[in-house]
């Protein structure tokens, strides 16, 4: 018999094994591989810096999971209107997840200026800023990160607020579209590492005014592109 999948909100407790779960999530991402090039190192100093973001959405946001009883096997986790982006905020929140990055990968450090500055972009109005959708690598495929991210558009629909989110990896953006999201901007802020697109999803009024979901057939929207 198949198990069901519960949605719900991240309980205080769980946090260092969500922090786990986007490491295994993310430790190919390219993102995360241009930064964070030593694996063994990364993936014992990485899930701090998730932590602290984790602790910060969990103040400043809604950490959705979904799981089957046990732990999450997939979170989506937004931070809301008006706290996006959350630069110096999260810095102070996290200091030593952040001293410790620095020490190990301290030639990382001119890349992740170049990164904060590139996320502005998606920031120009209040909405539901998607940090990050992790799926558990052995239930990818199955539509639980799906699930998971419909309950915080769903939210987002229900106050007419607009969301945003950004992403290194080019597979995601029709993963994205398929959700109402349109590339907003592709940037190249590394000189040797991956594009990164800002992808933005209108109001759900807006989006009922604007006739058919960005990407359908036909659809030819331009791409705002910058350069390192």
């Amino acid at each position: 018999m198949a198990t069901s999948i519960e949605l719900r909100p991240l309980r205080h407790g769980e946090a260092g094994g969500l922090s786990r779960l986007l490491w295994r999530a993310f430790e190919h991402d390219p993102l995360f591989r241009h930064l964070f090039r030593s694996r063994w190192y990364a993936g014992r100093v990485v899930p701090l810096l998730f932590g602290a973001r984790v602790r910060d959405a969990l103040r400043h946001g809604c950490i959705d999971v979904a799981g089957a009883g046990g732990p999450p096997l997939a979170t989506a986790i937004w931070l809301s209107p008006g706290h996006f982006p959350p630069t110096a905020r999260r810095i102070l929140a996290g200091l030593p997840a952040y001293l410790a990055v620095a020490t190990l990968f301290l030639d990382r450090l001119p890349d992740l200026w170049r990164l904060t500055e590139g996320t502005a972009i998606v920031a120009d109005e209040p909405h539901w800023h998607l940090e990050y959708l992790a799926v558990d690598p052995n239930r990818q495929g199955q539509g639980v990160g799906s699930r998971v991210l419909n309950a915080g558009l769903r939210r987002a629909d229900d106050a007419a607020f607009a969301c945003g989110l950004t992403t290194s990896n080019e597979r995601n953006l029709a993963l994205y579209r398929r959700f109402g999201f349109e590339v907003r901007d592709e940037s190249q802020p590394f000189r040797d590492g991956p594009p990164i697109w800002s992808m933005w999803r209108p109001a759900a009024a807006l989006r009922a005014d604007a006739g058919p979901e960005p990407g359908a057939p036909g659809e030819n929207r331009p791409i705002r592109s910058r350069g390192r």
